[in-house]
């Protein structure tokens, strides 16, 4: 610990006369001693202070607060009429004489350091010794060593002269010394096209793809703000996603979007782009870069110097006129390390840590941003602005080129000259800083993080490993992801231990995704991985497996899964994971028929998904939520839930779902009786046959006894590329084509009944009932019960043809055990009660099929709160109504 001591020789005079200018030198040097990460511990006659030396930034720190000291010193002296200030290691039983001599010698005012903290900071200061004392003077603070660059004079004059030959717009320039070309370009638009404004931004090798957009974006808002009103926060979205080498759908188009944004603000001024190392641009951004430089190049005002090392690796620029300006020389602007003995100058110590530093952030990190990274690490920010001018200074980060990465030979050269403990601090800091990055969701952790994370000597723990797959899985990257697993890469980040429960997580992921019900069974048949040293890695297995088993409809298996996967996770200390879980075990309680129990559980995954910050878990906890709640009768809640999903999705982008939501409020409207509004809503959803159907289906039911009308929507449907055999026999229904009615009805009841696989993971388009009704029945029991009521009600209208209507009627309600709960229950009743009236059955059977088909009616629309809708759902609705008004000539209202 480094104490300071800061004494007024006069203090008792001025605290009498001048308070105020002891309170404000005091506060200012107490602001001083915070700022540079120390400690004031006492304030009054005595201002004492410590500093840490524990703290890996403490030499910077302290080295910058002197710095701020000295011009502060000047500034009180004449004010003070006396002080010191005095910096020592342990004081001890000589401190007091040491303190009452300094106010009784000549030179009783300044800077003063004893022997331990002065030879600490040797390669710092000049040192004056004091007589018979064992304490030092602060003489001098030494200057940081100047690195000239003389070669740029002798080479100006000939490249010049050779870019003026040309007038292309755009200029590469080719050579080893990327550096040195780039400095030429910029000094050569600076003295021809002076009145430009002037961008920098690179795409050198190593480091995240997307930081050249990103610094091009940061330093425009700067120029332009009012033309870049919401480009901070999809900034933050590049940001979050840039350690992925290929890019995702969303990512693409959003960097496309900002281009033509920024394209558009600038078309008419006068501005020059410098892109450096064009050649190790990421090959999925090649297209982008290309696109965007041609219609840069479209407008007269604009030019652009490119530089890169090969000249091949730029063929992909067809179509772009361009001169090439080519260089022999290498190495001729070379990032010196000063060595010099000159004793007015600072060791190279704290300028290699500094340079390090930076050069590890930028891997990760853009230019602009680093200053703040530095600052999180705990360095001010007059110390951040000295490593800064210190690294530019000796040229070892100048600061004209647009990063702060240093080229291998001279980074081999640092790490020999740190010691090992130094290098071992700089990784800790950047290892802190990327995992706080993380946690505060300015980056995604994915297989490019890990990446950055290893390469700073960070072991990944299995939480951070598995949040990595996860997040690359969701973000669309499982192509990278499969990838990384043919070869050796997967396995070098995350250990041979955890390869295969972490390959089967995204084997089953993908596959749930976006796979076949044929990928899903065959997936299921994989070995589940047997128990790794991780419960949360071991829940996600089961999990998978319990999805995997529920698409199939083995719905033991599936809960027996998601129990092992509970068991597993419910202690651990980290909950991320728990939304699934619960939203997989409302799902297995839904297909068992269990729906109040199932949204319960869905309640907990929305709960566990708030608490998660798991956008897209909550929204699909949301969708399910909303599903179970239609499926229970309960409209307002469906609706609720469902424009809740619908917005969720919306916001994260997902389009699939959010026409998946949008789908299910239009089969709210249409149970409600909305026809006009369901047919509105599945119009909308243009290209989806799926949506055509129904809305085929709300068009015929919003024209019931317009027989012209309904040919028509029969002339559409027969046109159409779509088929839907229920839709056709309701059509025929409505048409009075009763004989034909029967006979699809029959063609119907003859096919064995499909499976159709439960899909949860993915916006499922395989009829209009997936991911609905699907849930309770996935062989689509609904529908052959709902064939054989189109049957029994065409048959009864039929003169002689009522034989065997009422069995056909009665097979369905003795189906309808108790535990088994369809939807269409109301439905059936209602044709049970139709029915009897046509063939005349005696008035005590009829009665009876009234009152029990209107008691169902009555008890599920008994769950809708609201009296005007639940009065409307029992009205406006074309087979509720005909019941309800049934009831109400028999008096049963």
């Amino acid at each position: 610990m480094i104490e300071m001591s800061f004494n007024i020789r006069f203090y008792s005079q001025f605290h009498r006369t001048r308070p105020e200018l002891l309170n404000d030198v005091q506060q200012q040097l107490n602001n001083m001693v915070q700022q540079s990460g120390g400690k004031v511990t006492r304030l009054g006659r005595e201002l004492l202070a410590e500093f840490s030396e524990e703290k890996f930034t403490f030499s910077i720190q302290f080295f910058s607060f002197i710095q701020q000291l000295v011009p502060f010193c000047e500034q009180i002296r004449k004010k003070l009429l006396g002080f010191y200030i005095i910096f020592q290691k342990d004081t001890d039983s000589e401190n007091d004489r040491i303190l009452k001599s300094l106010f009784h010698i000549k030179k009783g005012t300044g800077i003063y350091f004893d022997t331990h903290v002065a030879t600490l900071f040797s390669d710092y200061f000049l040192y004056e010794q004091l007589p018979n004392l064992d304490i030092t003077q602060l003489k001098e603070i030494k200057q940081v060593p100047e690195t000239k660059q003389s070669v740029l004079e002798e080479l100006y004059g000939r490249f010049s002269a050779e870019l003026d030959v040309s007038q292309a717009q755009c200029k590469i320039l080719i050579g080893n010394d990327t550096d040195l070309l780039y400095l030429l370009g910029k000094t050569y638009t600076e003295e021809k096209y002076n009145k430009a404004l002037q961008f920098y931004f690179g795409f050198n090798p190593g480091t995240a793809a997307l930081n050249g957009f990103i610094e091009l974006f940061a330093n425009s808002i700067k120029i332009q703000k009012e033309s870049f009103t919401d480009f901070d926060e999809k900034i933050s979205l590049l940001k979050v996603s840039r350690l992925h080498e290929a890019l995702n759908e969303p990512t693409e188009l959003l960097i496309h979007e900002m281009l033509e944004t920024w394209l558009a603000a600038f078309y008419e001024k006068p501005v020059v782009l410098h892109i450096s190392r064009l050649d190790a641009i990421n090959i999925a951004l090649r297209d982008l870069i290309k696109q965007f430089l041609v219609k840069f190049l479209s407008s007269p005002f604009h030019m652009v110097f490119i530089t890169a090392q090969q000249k091949e690796r730029l063929e992909w620029l067809d179509g772009v006129e361009r001169q090439y300006v080519i260089s022999q020389f290498s190495n001729r602007l070379w990032r010196v390390i000063p060595e010099s003995s000159d004793t007015r100058f600072i060791g190279m110590q704290p300028i290699l840590t500094a340079a390090y530093l930076c050069h590890l952030l930028s891997y990760v990190y853009s230019k602009s941003e680093i200053p703040f990274k530095l600052r999180q690490s705990g360095f001010s920010s007059f110390a951040i602005e000295w490593m800064l001018m210190a690294c530019d200074t000796t040229c070892i980060l100048p600061a004209f080129l647009p990063d702060y990465s240093i080229d291998a030979e001279t980074e081999k050269i640092i790490q020999k000259r740190l010691s090992a403990s130094d290098r071992e601090h700089i990784f800790v800091l950047v290892q802190e800083l990327l995992l706080a990055s993380v946690s505060q969701h300015e980056l995604n952790p994915g297989l490019g993080f890990l990446e950055s994370y290893k390469r700073v000597g960070g072991t990944a723990d299995p939480d951070l490993i598995l949040d990595s797959i996860l997040q690359d899985l969701s973000e669309g990257y499982y192509p990278d992801l499969n990838q990384a697993s043919q070869s050796k890469r997967l396995a070098s980040l995350v250990g041979n231990d955890l390869l295969y429960p972490i390959q089967y997580i995204m084997m089953t992921d993908h596959v749930l995704v976006s796979g076949s019900y044929q990928e899903m069974k065959a997936a299921q048949q994989s070995e589940i991985p047997s128990l790794v040293e991780h419960p949360r890695i071991n829940a996600y297995c089961h999990m998978n497996a319990a999805i995997l088993r529920l698409s199939t409809g083995d719905l033991e298996s599936a809960a027996k899964e998601i129990k092992q996967a509970l068991l597993l996770l419910q202690d651990y200390k980290n909950k991320k994971g728990m939304d699934k879980l619960y939203r997989i075990f409302g799902l297995i309680e839904l297909a068992h028929h269990r729906i109040e129990d199932a949204i319960e559980y869905l309640s907990f995954s929305l709960e566990s998904a708030h608490r998660a910050g798991n956008i897209r878990e909550k929204a699909l906890a949301e969708f399910f939520t909303a599903v179970s709640y239609f499926l229970l009768g309960n409209v307002p809640r469906a609706i609720f839930f469902a424009n809740q999903a619908m917005q969720t999705f919306t916001n994260i982008n997902n389009e699939s779902w959010t026409v998946k939501a949008r789908f299910l409020l239009g089969r709210i409207q249409f149970v409600m009786g909305n026809y006009a509004q369901a047919a509105e809503s599945f119009n909308e959803m243009s290209n989806n046959p799926i949506a055509a159907v129904w809305f085929m289906r709300s068009s015929l039911y919003g024209v019931l006894g317009n027989r012209t009308v309904i040919e028509q929507i029969n002339q559409n449907f027969v046109s159409s590329s779509v088929y839907d055999p229920l839709l056709h026999i309701e059509l025929m229904y409505f048409l009075e084509n009763y004989d034909e009615c029967m006979q699809l009805c029959d063609e119907f009841l003859r096919q064995e009944k499909p499976f159709h696989a439960l899909v949860t993971e993915q916006a499922d388009w395989t009829s209009g009932y997936s991911q609905i009704e699907a849930l309770l029945f996935p062989h689509y029991d609904f529908e052959y019960r709902q064939a054989i009521c189109y049957k029994a009600l065409a048959q009864s209208k039929l003169q002689g043809a009522v034989s065997g209507s009422m069995s056909l009627l009665d097979s369905i309600l003795d189906e309808l055990k108790p535990g088994l709960y369809d939807p269409y229950d109301v439905f059936y009743y209602n044709c049970y009660y139709l029915v009897t009236q046509r063939i005349g059955a005696s008035e005590i059977d009829r009665a009876t099929a009234l009152s029990g088909a209107f008691k169902r009616l009555q008890k599920r629309a008994s769950l809708i709160e609201d009296a005007e809708l639940r009065r409307h759902y029992l009205t406006a609705n074309y087979w509720n109504g005909l019941l309800s008004s049934a009831a109400k000539l028999h008096n049963l209202i």
